[in-house]
Order: structure tokens, then sequence, then C-alpha cells
């Protein structure tokens, strides 16, 4: 059966206390009884020196023993827990309590030892005696002696027996109250884990049934806090492809009828006899095939990126001479439209990857700067190795790199407005759609380069200083180091420039 994560959390802190407490409480209480049981056992000792002492001064000048005065000195001995003998310089007894009263002797010694049971002390403890020789007077045959009988080495009276409970009980007190401020930690703890967690369940439900309007607010912990955020930029992102996908649907079927219906069209007034069947109808329904063809080609090829299978093998080559291959491809197109293209790549670039891909994606950045210039513009692609990706306004896919290479198509032509700028990678977007019909566009070449970018570990970048001010795409792979033996040998037999 489950449980919930915060009555998981409440009984895990609580646990965590009482066994913390426990371990602290059981090490103070071992540590201070054993202070405790050393300080009992010292004044045991004073106490029978202190006795030794006073039987000592029972003793007249003449050698004599006060025999009231030891019985005195004895009975007061009995209730403190000593039972006395004192013994002459011969070693006969003087006075005994046992002989005074065995019964009271005896009861005081099982007294004793039921007291200290459980204590922890009477390991090792039971009724002893110790002798102390009294000091020897003149003519004496030997040293007077004092046998003190006690339980030892620790006894505890009712005082300390006392102090003893009231630890226990303190140390007891604390704990509880320990184990129930823990509780109460864990509970408040769980309760902020717990809630951001339902929150991200909620909303996670939530995007599962297509509600991409989810947005999650911080809890102050950096881990949910990060999980917060990647909901809220999924659910964002999902809410942008959702419309992205809605938009692509209908620019799709828009751009689909306009051929379909021209088509049909000619080809009705041709069956019909309206038409004759001449050269310029048929050639007018094999441009409006090439438009329907040219379109579906480039759904696949964007469909193609996206998924990142193309039909070419990944290999290491050099994109620097791609990239002159490319623009010399162009030339004659540039040429035509009185536009100057030059490519400046004079070093070896490597990168990994299917060739056919990259070079169409660099092929659809220079035919959109060819096709967006002006006559007697410059269009020009550069392509360099840096060491860093420090300048670019957002992170490629790839991490790690430390090499990147990069190709920046820059031309002289209408530019972008600024508002457009975020805009320009998505599928059928045109910012000047009049012009963009006029010269065949169908809006998906850059969506297509972004997508391979992408599926490269890469990513391009739009740059505008706005309308009438030119453009500069910057596309960004991560290099190939491996392959720099390769290309090495390819940098004295290609020219770098190509105009």
């Amino acid at each position: 059966m489950s449980t919930t994560l915060r009555s998981r959390l409440t009984l895990s802190h609580a646990l965590l206390a009482a066994a913390a407490v426990l371990a602290a409480g059981g090490a103070a209480r071992i540590v201070a009884r054993d202070r405790f049981d050393k300080y009992i056992a010292a004044g045991i000792e004073s106490r029978v020196r202190t006795l030794a002492a006073s039987t000592a001064a029972l003793r007249d000048p003449g050698g004599e023993w006060d025999p009231g005065r030891l019985e005195s000195l004895g009975v007061g001995a009995l209730e403190d827990g000593f039972i006395l003998r004192f013994l002459d310089g011969n070693g006969a007894v003087v006075w005994d309590a046992r002989e005074h009263n065995a019964g009271l002797c005896s009861q005081m010694i099982a007294s004793m030892t039921v007291r200290m049971a459980g204590t922890g002390a009477d390991r090792g403890s039971g009724y002893r005696e110790r002798t102390v020789a009294l000091p020897a007077l003149p003519g004496d045959p030997g040293s007077p002696a004092l046998v003190a009988g006690y339980y030892g080495p620790v006894y505890y009276r009712d005082a300390e027996l006392a102090y003893l409970r009231s630890l226990d009980r303190a140390l007891g007190a604390v704990g509880l109250g320990l184990a129930a401020l823990a509780g109460l930690a864990g509970a408040w703890s769980a309760r902020r884990l717990s809630s951001p967690l339902r929150s991200a369940a909620r909303a996670a439900r939530s995007l599962g049934r297509g509600d991409f309007g989810v947005r999650l607010s911080p809890a102050g912990i950096r881990e949910l806090d990060e999980l917060s955020g990647a909901l809220s930029r999924l659910s964002e992102a999902l809410g942008e492809q959702e419309e992205l996908r809605k938009r692509l649907v209908a620019d799709a079927s828009h751009e689909l009828r306009t051929p379909l219906a021209s088509l049909r069209a000619r080809l009705e007034a041709l069956r019909d006899g309206v038409r004759v069947p001449d050269e310029a109808a048929l050639e007018a329904c094999l441009q409006d095939a090439l438009r329907l063809g040219g379109l579906v080609g480039s759904l696949e090829g964007l469909a193609r990126a996206d998924a990142s299978t193309y039909s070419g093998a990944r290999e290491t080559f050099d994109l620097a001479a791609a990239v002159r291959s490319v623009c010399a491809a162009y030339q004659d197109s540039a040429r035509a439209g009185g536009l100057r293209l030059r490519a400046d790549a004079p070093e070896p670039v490597p990168v990994s990857g299917d060739r056919p891909a990259l070079e169409g994606a660099v092929g659809n950045l220079v035919s959109n700067a060819l096709r967006f210039s002006d006559p007697g513009k410059t269009v020009e692609v550069r392509v360099r190795l840096t060491f860093d990706a420090g300048d670019l306004p957002e992170p490629p896919p790839a991490t790690g790199i430390r090499v990147w290479a990069r190709v920046e198509v820059e031309d002289e032509g209408i530019g972008i407005a600024p508002e457009d700028l975020p805009r320009v990678f998505e599928r059928f977007f045109r910012a000047d759609p009049s012009r963009s019909r006029a010269t065949g566009g169908f809006g998906l070449g850059l969506a297509i380069v972004r997508a391979a970018a992408r599926a490269h570990g890469g990513e391009v970048y739009a740059r505008s200083p706005g309308l009438g001010r030119g453009s500069r795409f910057l596309l960004v792979l991560p290099a190939a180091p491996e392959g720099l033996p390769y290309v090495a040998a390819l940098g004295g037999e290609e020219q770098g420039r190509v105009e």
C-alpha cells in the first residue's frame, strides 16, 4: 500500500530525531553516571577516612578507649550505611557493630543490595570491608585499626537516587520534546516539498489533457524551482508547437490549394475545349505541378530534418570546402540577379555529419540572401573555426564543445523587422508574403536550416539592424577535431575565396 510523501517525511524525521535523541541521551547518561559514580566513590572513601580520624580521637593519652563514645560512633555510622569494628593494638575487638546488633547489620546489607539492584552501579559492587590503621601510641604492641564495612565502591543514598531519577526524567522530557519538534519540522518540510510536487503532478496531467496554459510558481527550493521552471517551459513550448502545428496544417492546405486550384482550372478548360492544349497551356500546368512538387519536397525535407533521419551516412568533411562548392553553384544565379556573391573560407573547417543535409542548409541561407537582396548588392559567406560560443544569444544543443565551426551569411538586402526576428525560423513564416510568393518561396527553407543545425548539435541565429539594412545569419556546428589531419591536406589544394 502506497503512502504519501508527506507522511513518509514526517515519520522519517520523527524516527531520525528519536534515534538521535536516544543516542545522544544514552551517551550523556553514560558520561554523567560515570562521573557521578566516581564522585560517590570518592565521597565514600572520604567518609571512611573521616570515621578513622574520629575513631583515633576517641583514645585518651594513656591509650584507653572510651567504650560509650565508640558505641555512639558505631551506631551513628550504621545509620550512614557503615558497619564498624574497632581493634586494639593486639588485634582484639574493642567494639563490633555486629555484636551490638547483628540483625540490624544483616538487614542493612540486604537493603543495600536491593536498593542498588538495577541502578547500573550494582555491577562489580557489593558489600566489602576496608581496614584503616590508626595512629599507635608508645607502648602499643601494634597499631590499632578501624574495620569499616560498606556497600561499594558505589552506593546511592536517598538524595543521590532522587538526583539520578530526576536526571533520567529530564533526559526523557528533552528527548520527547525534540522528537515532537522533529515531527513538526518534518510535517512542515514535507508540506513544503509535497505541495509543489503535487502542483507539478497536476500540471503534468493538464499537459496530458492538452492544456498548455499551465504555469507554476517558484517554491523557494532550487531543485523544485528547476522542476517547476522546466514544466512551465515545457508547457509554453508545447503550446507554441501546438500553434505551429495548427498553422502548419492551415498554411500547407493554403499552399497546396492555390496550385491545385490553378491546375484543376487549366485541366478543366482543356477538357471542355475552352482552351487549346498548346505548349503554353501545358507549360502552365507543368509549372503548377512543379510548384506542388517543390512544396511536397520541402515538407519532406523538414520532416526528415526534424526526425534527424538523413539518407546520407555521417562523415567527417571540410565544411569550408563544402561552402565554397555551394557558393560556386549559386554564382550563376547571383550574376543573373546583378549581385556579387563572395565566399571567404581560407582555412579547413572539419565537421562530422550528413554532408548533403548541411550543404543544403548552407544553400538555403545563400538562396535566401540572394532572393531578398536588390541588384548591385553583395552577399558574403564566411567560414571560421572559433574556440568559444559565448557571444551567442542562446547556447547550441551540444554541450562540452570547445571548438565550433561557424558559417556566416551576410547580405545587404531588405533586412528583417525586429518583431519578425524571433519568428523567421518558424514553418511557413514569411515577413513579406507578397514578395515571397513572387519569388516562389514557401517559408520552409529557414525551418529546414534550423532543424538540420539542431540535429547536428548546433544552432542557427538571425540578426538584422532593421528593414532595409541587410541581414546576417550565423550557422554554428560542433567542429570535429579528429578530422583536422584529414582537412589539413586539403588546405593547399583549393583556393579559400570564391567570387
